[in-house]
């Protein structure tokens, strides 16, 4: 029973260890954010500062149908 605690502390601490690095990483990146140019309707007020960049993978798809009411 000791043994399978000590491999559950180890895997938690290597796994949190992981998180860490991978953080600190992405974090050290965050100063050199740039806004994207957006149209004017939408663009976010002065003063705000952009924190995290998202990267999107996939298709958005739209379907036009007639309505019945």
């Amino acid at each position: 029973m000791m043994t399978e605690s000590r491999h559950i502390l180890t895997a938690t601490l290597v796994a949190a260890f992981g998180l860490l690095v991978t953080t600190g990483l992405q974090a050290a990146q965050t100063d050199e954010i740039a806004p994207p140019s957006v149209p004017g309707d939408i663009k976010v007020e002065v003063g705000n500062i952009p924190f995290l960049v998202g990267h999107g993978v996939g298709t958005q798809n739209y379907v036009c149908a007639t309505s019945t009411a």
